[in-house]
């Protein structure tokens, strides 16, 4: 699901960068949406297939999209 302020294209190239990692075994219930004009949120679930993480995967991810708020749910397998 995403906003209609941010291309699929660019989620989908943000959603292959994030995926390939060595660190990360699935990414799952991808959600974007804009809460106000301009405003964008969104929610990603990671299953990590270890418990450290040096440098969080979907922060670049938002940073990219201009997403201003991101909920990020973690497992780990």
């Amino acid at each position: 699901m995403a906003s209609p302020s941010i291309p699929s294209s660019a989620l989908i190239k943000c959603w292959r960068q994030v995926s390939s990692r060595n660190d990360i075994a699935e990414v799952s219930q991808t959600r974007f949406w804009e809460l106000a004009p301009g405003h964008v949120v969104g929610f990603i679930s990671l299953q990590m297939i270890n418990e450290m993480i040096v440098q969080h995967p979907s922060m670049s991810m938002a940073c990219t999209l201009g997403i201003q708020d991101l909920t990020v749910q973690i497992d780990c397998v």
